[in-house]
């Protein structure tokens, strides 16, 4: 079943004025915008919330931006929106506890949590008591401090959807952007997705532009497959534009994404459990991805080096693909560059081949 999520975008400006017009500039590209009154200077939900021609979220935010305000004034505000017709309201979990607090529709409420510091072991356990609050829609975010945290939330989202609710579970920060790539396709309510470089809201948010060009939210299932790429380098966002293309015009169900890792065994213990077909591998990983093989060709053996692996079955299997590829093209043609693209584009090809078992059709590299 194909992902059906709405894309969300975060209005951090800091005048009404401002929020409005960035909402009319996006208006055909996002499904609602969230309203951030931490970042108000001055509150107008009365031109605000009938303003933005979309379904729209009311939100005090996580934590004091450039405006301050106590519980009581966030109860009073969040009340306010409502009145006035916004779609949904969140609010954090510390003001679902109040006792003070004014009745919101269930199906209007957002109760949030967010950790800023890390994925929290009891995270079950919170997303259990935030089941049972009078609230239609679960949000959940937190801190990635590893790869792997991106995998113990993301099974939150049917757990929240098999109680009668919705729900919104990603990880924050560079390690938790798969999560924010993935949540849809485990069943998530909405995506957030920043206008534009500079208006995140959250730490390793996404650009709409990304959703858009690299990872189209509606083309991700249940049943998608997971490749990508960990390292340093500085093609990365073309590697990534080139393989999701790829997939896409074949009409495979795989998904490429950068993947921000800090140790190898931690990755391919995750790697190993989930739905990853193959992962590249670029400094300074190559030497330490070595003993996480079980089996390695014999340009992997020979080189001490894995810049490819690729999971058949239990079994991972490590490739030096560099010194395959160039080694191929040096013997046929005695030259490995034209402008570095053959090389590129046979390298692409030759994985392509290894994640999918098929050849990839005819493309070319902008130049």
């Amino acid at each position: 079943m194909r992902a059906m999520v709405k894309t969300c975008i975060p209005l951090i400006e800091t005048t009404t004025q401002g929020m409005l017009k960035s909402a009319g500039h996006h208006l055909k590209r996002a499904d609602m915008f969230e309203i951030r009154l931490d970042y108000l200077r001055h509150i107008s939900l009365e031109k605000l919330i009938p303003g933005i021609r979309k379904p729209v979220i009311v939100s005090c935010g996580p934590r004091d931006r450039i405006r301050r305000m106590d519980s009581k004034t966030k109860l009073r505000l969040l009340q306010k929106a409502v009145e006035l017709g916004a779609d949904y309201v969140d609010m954090d979990i510390s003001l679902m506890r109040r006792s003070d607090i004014p009745y919101i529709p269930p199906e209007k409420t957002i109760v949030s949590y967010h950790n800023f510091k890390e994925t929290p072991s009891n995270i079950p356990d919170i997303c259990e008591r935030m089941m049972r609050m009078e609230a239609g829609i679960i949000k959940i975010a937190t801190k990635a401090g590893r790869f792997s945290d991106n995998f113990r939330v993301l099974p939150l989202i049917e757990a929240i959807r098999n109680k009668g609710k919705e729900a919104i579970v990603f990880c924050m920060g560079e390690a938790g952007r798969l999560s924010r790539i993935l949540s849809p396709a485990y069943g998530a309510f909405l995506a957030y997705a920043a206008s534009a470089e500079g208006k995140e809201s959250a730490p390793g948010q996404l650009l709409l532009d990304e959703y858009e060009r690299l990872y189209p939210l509606r083309s991700l299932s249940s049943q998608t497959i997971i490749t990508g790429i960990i390292g340093e380098g500085r093609e990365h966002s073309l590697i990534t534009e080139l393989f999701n293309s790829l997939y896409r015009r074949e009409g495979y169900d795989y998904l490429f994404s950068p993947f921000h890792v800090r140790k190898m065994k931690d990755f391919f213990n995750v790697f190993r459990t989930q739905r990853f077909a193959g992962v590249c591998i670029e400094p300074p990983f190559q030497h330490a991805a070595v003993s996480e093989m079980d089996h390695l060709d014999i340009s992997a053996k020979q080189s001490g080096k894995v810049s490819v692996a690729v999971k058949k079955g239990k079994v991972i299997k490590g490739y030096n693909a560099d010194e395959i590829v160039l080694g191929k093209m040096v013997r046929k043609s005695g030259s490995a560059y034209q402008n570095g693209i053959p090389l590129l584009q046979k390298k692409i090809r030759y994985i392509f081949r290894l994640f999918t078992g098929l050849d990839a059709p005819d493309f070319t590299i902008p130049q």
